[in-house]
């Protein structure tokens, strides 16, 4: 039987080595890292309403990711079990308070460096698992933003910016393929950034008024956050 093996990188250098890549000694770029981790996984939850309920799978199917807007780098997940016909979902928000952090890097490099550099982030997160008809409110903003982007988009050279966050993300999946965007202030879209607005606000209403439990949530990381902080610090 032919072996499996690991491609082999070739070139034209005389010595090509691996090696993990320890990221930046800047706290803030680290803890930033740390915050996309978080903000782009789990790409899967699992599901059990009831202890006796079988366990189903949800899958990222939309996520809005703010860095830097309003003293915050914040993200919006929407999981499904299906990318376009949406009745039970999960909203995952991740909150990174940079205010905090900041305080705590000038305070933190200053008294022992080594030790900051291997704090977490003041992040909060939050996932939410909404049953229909609760969920329909966001159903409805979805499918608003899907009219907008259906036939493609634009950005428009902004003339006039506000600074109101230093970029922003959004992540559209169907069955046919994804709409993917990230733009800075340089660039603007007002029709899509009123609808992305109006999602966050639908998202975080629905977030703070469902309080029905379920059994289990199982997160599908592709690596255990604890090991890739560590990896980003140097550490084996």
């Amino acid at each position: 039987m032919l072996k499996n093996k690991c491609p082999i990188d070739i070139g034209n250098a005389a010595i090509i080595t691996n090696k993990i890549a320890i990221g930046t000694n800047f706290l803030m770029g680290r803890l930033e890292n740390i915050f996309d981790f978080f903000s782009e996984e789990p790409f899967t939850i699992m599901v059990k309403e009831e202890e006796n309920s079988i366990e189903e799978e949800y899958t990222c199917i939309l996520r809005i990711r703010f860095w830097n807007r309003m003293q915050k780098s914040s993200s919006w997940s929407i999981y499904s079990k299906d990318r376009e016909n949406l009745n039970n979902i999960i909203i995952r928000r991740v909150i990174w308070d940079l205010n905090k952090d900041k305080e705590i890097a000038k305070n933190g490099i200053r008294e022992n460096r080594a030790e900051a550099l291997e704090s977490w982030p003041s992040i909060a997160i939050c996932n939410k698992y909404i049953f229909s008809p609760w969920s329909n409110h966001v159903i409805d903003l979805i499918n608003g933003l899907d009219l907008e982007i259906k036939n493609g988009l634009i950005l428009y050279e902004n003339s006039n910016q506000t600074w109101e966050w230093r970029d922003l993300e959004m992540l559209r999946l169907y069955d046919w393929g994804q709409v993917h965007l990230t733009w800075c202030t340089d660039r603007k879209n007002e029709d899509l950034e009123k609808r992305i607005k109006e999602l966050i606000v639908g998202l975080d209403f629905t977030i703070e008024r469902i309080n029905e439990d379920i059994f289990s949530m199982t997160l599908n990381y592709s690596v255990n956050p604890e090991e890739y902080k560590n990896s980003l610090c140097g550490k084996n």
